[in-house]
């Protein structure tokens, strides 16, 4: 057999034999996507690139699939003096082949982001960062938790623009939200998923409470804000006579941080559901969440891919990097209704 015969023989083997390989291929069975819907993990994870020697906690959440943009209060730009408000994200996958979970978590550098917490800041503490897309305006509005010109805290907002593309709004200046302040300590607002009732911390009669509002349907939310400040309600079930505070409501769900009797130690973290027009009485979420230390500040969160929620809380147990760290863990909340058909 010549050269040129010989390599003909060749590239006909190796032809059938790549025609073969993509034949066989074809007819391998699909794989099964044995976990169509993930669960987040109930054992607390720190979340190691975002935690300094410093104290890091009271997040806000904004969604976008599994990458979630934060903003979070923290002392670390002044070594432990004054906090500030500092941005990052955590990203979580699931593997629908193999059921695995991955969690992830960075600092980030986002332009509006940014833009947002520099017009925020101010020289005092800014605590319990809490955004708000309002149905009534279409504008969106940051609430933080800052101290006023008489030394106690209060709330003040932001109103702007929602961002679109790349465009970053003009933020205006910090405004009290005059309506839900006192001469006492008010901070840590939420609304609940009607935007038409409000739940936040105060001390106006000696411990920490949980108190609410109701927001008139004909008002605007920036003129509400601008009211004289009202009488607000404490919410009964929920209080202790010890502190109460950080109220967060999702869905039909409050969580919150107290220090009464009965817990793991320090402030823990409890959660109560809305049933039947009322709120049922606290449940402390046990030992996978709550340590002998401090748990505070906890953000409840939800993914229609994952059949529980989620926390995003901070704590200042030992083996952590310094001070509250933040934490994430997955939740079950008995008496709330499945996120997914199981």
């Amino acid at each position: 057999m010549n050269m040129n015969s010989r390599r003909l023989t060749l590239l006909s083997i190796a032809v059938m034999m790549v025609v073969f390989l993509l034949f066989t291929a074809s007819c391998k069975k699909p794989r099964t996507m044995l976990y169509p819907y993930g669960t987040f993990p109930d054992t607390a994870v720190a979340l190691a690139n975002l935690n300094t020697q410093y104290d890091d906690y009271n997040v806000n959440l904004d969604y976008a699939n599994g990458y979630i943009k934060m903003i979070f209060s923290s002392n670390r730009n002044t070594q432990g003096g004054t906090f500030d408000l500092v941005t990052g994200a955590i990203e979580f996958t699931h593997d629908k082949y193999t059921g695995q979970f991955t969690l992830g978590s960075e600092l980030i550098n986002d332009a509006f982001l940014t833009a947002l917490i520099t017009a925020a800041n101010t020289q005092k503490d800014d605590l319990g960062p809490y955004r708000l897309l309002s149905t009534a305006d279409s504008h969106e509005y940051l609430l933080i938790t800052t101290e006023s010109d008489n030394g106690d805290t209060d709330i003040k907002y932001l109103r702007y623009l929602p961002q679109t593309g790349t465009n970053i709004p003009a933020f205006g200046s910090l405004t009290p939200a005059a309506v839900l302040n006192s001469s006492s300590d008010d901070g840590y607002v939420s609304f609940d998923i009607s935007q038409t009732r409000v739940f936040l911390s105060s001390n106006r009669e000696g411990q920490y409470n949980i108190y609410t509002i109701e927001k008139p349907n004909t008002a605007s939310l920036v003129d509400w804000f601008a009211l004289p400040a009202a009488t607000l309600t404490k919410v009964d079930s929920v209080n202790s006579g010890y502190d109460d505070t950080c109220p967060i409501v999702a869905r039909n769900v409050m969580i919150f941080a107290s220090n009464r009797p009965g817990g793991l130690g320090g402030y823990d973290i409890y959660f109560s559901v809305y049933n039947n027009g009322k709120w049922g009485s606290p449940v402390n979420f046990g030992p996978t969440i709550n340590s002998e230390a401090d748990e505070f500040r906890p953000v409840l969160g939800y993914h229609p891919e994952f059949t529980n929620y989620f926390l995003v809380f901070s704590s200042n147990r030992t083996n952590g990097k310094g001070g509250f760290d933040l934490y994430f863990a997955g939740v079950e909340i008995p008496g709330e209704p499945a996120l997914i058909s199981k």
